[in-house]
């Protein structure tokens, strides 16, 4: 029976870390939406209030609070959803046209934000198994986190390699050290992140790329900035 017992108190185990786990995500969850909806309460009950800030002004930056709020949510359920049920991986997926596909949806934040997108790929596809709504998500929010880190007047390089991989790199400050084990948690903010976010974009990328079989890993560059890679391992091209 020992064999027995030490099986079934190691899935309590397992099964109280999965309960702690999901205590400290709900609680982080409660945390980072309580600051954006105070503020947004508050700029909605002092419209009108004010003479310094004209009405435009105001509905200006209610809407920017409820954008940020809007992402918050929707990043919530997508963690939600990835942990929540399984994702078919049946699916044919060209990385090169997933990459165009995520490099045309950030489009408009690099602009806003004075930043290039440069994508460097192979004329041909380079194929893996896996969902491709999940797979243009995960590259969407590593080329989205660039940009934030991003100086104006910089370049987000992306590139698709064979053996099938993904690399996204940028020329900014770069990653502190503390923070290469950690980057990846929810809800983690580096010290030089810019207002908005909620620390849940690169941990929806490890959590896609752990679906997916495939490691994720980031790095300083040597010439200066980060870059973050998804890496298939155990895939081969077709």
């Amino acid at each position: 029976l020992l064999p027995l017992v030490a099986a079934t108190n190691a899935a309590l185990d397992r099964l109280e870390r999965a309960f702690a786990a999901q205590r400290r995500f709900t609680a982080d969850a409660a945390h980072q939406l309580r600051t954006p909806l105070a503020i947004l309460t508050a700029r909605l009950e002092g419209m009108g209030r004010g003479e310094q800030r004209t009405a435009q002004d105001e509905l200006v930056a209610a809407r920017r609070d409820a954008a940020r709020l809007n992402r918050i949510v929707s990043q919530l359920l997508d963690v939600a959803r990835l942990e929540g049920q399984p994702i078919e991986l049946d699916q044919p997926v060209d990385l090169c046209a997933t990459a165009v596909e995520a490099v045309t949806a950030t489009a408009p934040l690099a602009i806003a934000n004075g930043v290039e997108l440069s994508l460097c790929s192979p004329d041909r596809p380079v194929m893996v198994h896996g969902a491709s709504i999940w797979l243009e998500m995960a590259v969407t929010n590593l080329i989205e986190n660039a940009i934030q880190h991003a100086p104006a007047g910089s370049t987000v390089e992306i590139s698709v390699t064979d053996p099938p991989a993904v690399a996204v790199s940028d020329r900014g400050n770069g990653i502190e050290a503390a923070a290469l084990e950690t980057i990846f948690e929810p809800f983690y903010r580096g010290t030089d992140s810019k207002p908005g976010g909620a620390g849940l974009g690169l941990a929806i990328v490890k959590a896609v790329a752990a679906a997916h079989g495939a490691e994720v890993c980031a790095a300083n560059r040597p010439e200066g900035g980060a870059i973050f890679r998804i890496a298939f391992v155990g895939q081969v091209p077709r």
